[in-house]
């Protein structure tokens, strides 16, 4: 159905829309399910937090990527893969020299799960 615009009373609100905005409840029970793979992964944890907590929906849509980022801390990064059963990869910075990642990629509960930190590399 078109409207004439000569139709729209004077201050009229009006509301357009290019494509479906409904609920989508498929996206909704994705993130659910990545905080609820969050929230294990920092269950295991027994000292230090994470500094930062995110959940970022992959490219294609199909679900999201959990990142657990600890300030400086190597430490908290092993405690995680070692919950775990995953390896520590290290991997230099791309633009910051002298810098490195220190990261452990677990799948939990089928979620991608990253922690890492980033520090100065040893002298």
């Amino acid at each position: 159905m078109s409207t004439n615009p000569s139709d729209i009373p004077p201050g009229a609100v009006v509301a357009l829309q290019d494509r479906d905005v409904r609920h989508q409840p498929q996206q909704r029970d994705a993130l659910m399910h990545a905080f609820a793979a969050a929230e294990a992964a920092v269950g295991v944890l027994q000292v230090r937090m994470p500094r930062e907590v995110s959940a970022t929906q992959l490219v294609d849509g199909s679900g999201y990527e959990v990142r657990l980022q600890f300030s400086e801390a190597p430490p908290r990064v092993r405690e995680f893969a070692t919950a775990y059963d995953v390896p520590v990869d290290t991997v230099p910075h791309q633009s910051r020299e002298g810098w490195s990642y220190t990261e452990a990629t677990a799948r939990i509960r089928g979620v991608k799960v990253v922690a890492w930190t980033l520090t100065p590399d040893e002298s």
